[in-house]
C-alpha cells in the first residue's frame, strides 16, 4: 500500500447497521483532541506523553470500534481511510488562529505556541494513536497513512514563517532570530517525526523554513548596514541633541546582542564575521553623524552634536554586557571616547577661549600714557564689559542647545566652569581696585563669582526623550 485514499465512504454490501458503527467511530476519533492537554508541555512541566497518552480513555474505545468494524465486514484499509479522513479533518485546528492580518508580534507568539504544540504533542501523540489503534500495519503503510493525514497541516504551520517575516515591519529581525531558535529546537524533533521517506516533504519544509529565516536575518542586516551610508546627506537635529537614527541604531544594536551566539552562527554560514560588522556598523554611525554636522554653520554646535552623539554611542555600549561581548574588545569604545573628548576640546576653545580673550589681555594699563579722559578703570571696565557681552550672547545661545544625559550636562559645565571661573577671579583680583573706583562700581561688576556659576549651571537644556 503505498497510499492511503482519504475517502470514509461505506463500501458496498456493507449493512446500515456497520455504516453506524463508522459514524461512531468517526465521532470518536473527533473527540480526541491532543493540544488540549499541550499546556503542561508548554511549561516545560511534562515530557514523556506515554503516561498521559494512555489515561485517555478514547484510545481503548476506538481499538474496541475499529475491531467491530472489521468484523462487521469492513477491510482494514477502509477503517484506515475513515481513520485518517476524521483525524486529517481534525489537525487543520491547528493554524486555525494563524491569521496574517493580525500585528505581527501577536501572530509571532500564535505561531510559537502553535509550533511547540504540534511538534510535542500533536504530532507524537497521532502517531501513538495509530500504532495503537491498528498495531498489525506494517511500518511503512504506518508511516505513509500517518504523513498523508498530517501532511496538510505541518506544511501549513511551517510555511506561516514566511508571513510573520514578510511583514515589512521593522523589527521582523527579531521576529525573524525568534522564529529561527524556535524551529533550531524543534528541527530534531521535526526529523525523528518526520525521518522516513514518506515524511521527507515535511522534513525538507521545515529546513527550507529555517533557511528562510536565516536569509531573512542576514538580508534585514545588510539593509540596515546600507542605510546608515546612504542616508547621511539629510541635515542633523535642533540644537544638537542625540539624532534618532542614533538611539535607534543603538537600541537596535542592544536587543540584536541578545541573540549574538545565533547571529555569529548565521554571519559564519554567510562567510562573514559578526564582531566586525557590528563594529564597522557603530564607526559608520559615528561617519554618518559627523556627514550631518556640517549642516551647521556654528562650529560649536557641530562639536556639541558629536558629542552628544558619541556620549550615547558609548554609554549605550557601556551598559549592554552582551553589546559590548559582541564587539569583542575595548578599542572601539576607547577611540569613539578619545574623538569625544576631541569634540568637547573643540568646543571649549570655539566658545569660550574668545569669552575669555578680552579679560585675559597681558596689556598692562601703565599711568601717564592716557589723556586726562582715559584711565584704567575705563579700560578695566571696557574689557569687563565686552566679557559680560561676549558670555550673555553665548549663554543665550546655548541655553537652548540640548544636552540630555546628565551626567554628560555636569561634565560639560564643569569643563565650562574650569576654564571661566579661574580667569574671572584673577581679572577682579587684580583689577577690581581699579574698576570700583568712582561711580557705579555695582554696575561695572554686575556678577559675582557665584552668580557667574550658577549661570553656566542653567545653560543647556534637556530633550524630553533619552534611553
Amino acid at each position: 500500500m503505498d497510499s492511503v485514499t482519504l475517502s470514509a465512504s461505506t463500501p458496498p454490501n456493507i449493512p446500515a447497521s456497520t455504516d453506524r458503527l463508522a459514524d461512531e467511530f468517526r465521532r470518536i476519533l473527533l473527540s480526541v483532541n491532543f493540544p488540549v492537554e499541550a499546556e503542561i508541555v508548554l511549561d516545560s512541566q511534562y515530557t514523556d506523553l506515554n503516561v498521559k497518552f494512555d489515561q485517555i480513555e478514547a484510545v481503548g474505545v476506538l481499538r474496541r470500534t475499529s475491531d467491530r468494524m472489521t468484523a462487521a465486514g469492513y477491510s482494514q484499509e477502509r477503517v484506515v481511510d475513515v481513520y485518517a479522513s476524521a483525524r486529517k479533518s481534525l489537525l487543520v485546528e491547528i493554524c486555525k488562529d494563524l491569521d496574517p492580518n493580525v500585528e505581527s508580534e501577536e501572530l509571532k507568539g500564535r505561531w510559537t505556541r502553535a509550533a511547540k504544540i504540534a511538534v510535542h504533542v500533536s504530532f507524537p501523540c497521532e502517531r501513538r494513536l495509530l500504532d495503537r489503534i491498528f498495531p498489525d500495519l506494517t511500518a511503512d503503510i504506518a508511516e505513509a497513512c500517518f504523513v498523508e493525514f498530517i501532511e496538510d497541516s505541518a506544511l501549513c504551520l511551517l510555511r506561516f514563517t514566511e508571513a510573520i517575516i514578510n511583514t515589512g515591519c521593522p523589527s521582523r529581525i527579531f521576529y525573524a532570530l525568534d522564529l529561527y531558535e524556535l524551529l533550531s529546537g524543534l528541527l530534531p524533533q521535526i526529523r525523528t517525526i518526520f525521518g522516513s521517506k514518506s515524511g521527507e516533504s515535511i522534513s525538507y519544509e521545515a529546513e527550507k523554513s529555517l533557511s528562510g529565516l536565516s536569509d531573512c536575518v542576514i538580508a534585514t542586516f545588510s539593509e540596515h548596514e546600507k542605510a546608515l551610508n546612504v542616508d547621511k546627506y539629510r541635515t542633523a537635529t535642533a540644537g544638537g541633541s542625540i539624532h534618532p537614527l542614533t538611539r535607534y541604531t543603538m537600541c537596535y544594536m542592544t536587543y540584536l546582542a541578545e541573540y549574538k551566539q545565533t547571529l555569529s552562527k548565521l554571519m559564519e554560514e554567510a562567510s562573514s564575521k559578526l564582531e566586525l560588522r557590528v563594529s564597522q556598523m557603530i564607526v559608520d554611525l559615528k561617519l554618518n553623524m559627523e556627514y550631518r554636522s556640517k549642516s551647521y554653520k556654528d562650529a560649536s554646535l557641530r562639536n556639541l552634536y558629536m558629542m552628544n552623539n558619541l556620549n550615547y554611542i558609548v554609554r549605550k555600549i557601556k551598559k549592554s554586557r552582551e553589546l559590548k561581548t559582541m564587539i569583542g574588545n575595548d578599542g572601539l569604545v576607547n577611540e569613539l571616547t578619545e574623538e569625544y573628548y576631541r569634540a568637547l576640546k573643540l568646543y571649549l576653545e570655539l566658545t569660550w577661549e574668545s569669552v575669555l580673550d578680552s579679560l585675559r589681555s597681558t596689556e598692562e594699563v601703565k599711568s601717564g600714557v592716557f589723556s586726562s579722559f582715559v584711565s584704567k578703570k575705563v579700560v578695566y571696565r571696557q574689557r569687563l564689559k565686552v566679557f559680560y557681552d561676549k558670555f550673555k550672547k553665548v549663554r543665550g545661545t546655548q541655553s537652548s542647545w540640548i544636552v540630555s544625559d546628565e551626567q554628560l550636562r555636569k561634565e560639560v559645565r564643569s569643563y565650562i566652569l574650569s576654564l571661566v571661573i579661574p580667569v574671572y577671579t584673577s581679572f577682579l583680583e587684580k583689577h577690581g581696585s581699579d574698576i570700583e573706583r568712582g561711580d557705579h562700581p555695582c554696575i561695572c561688576i554686575s556678577h559675582s563669582v557665584e552668580k557667574l556659576r550658577k549661570e553656566v549651571e542653567e545653560m543647556f537644556r534637556v530633550e524630553s526623550i533619552v534611553s
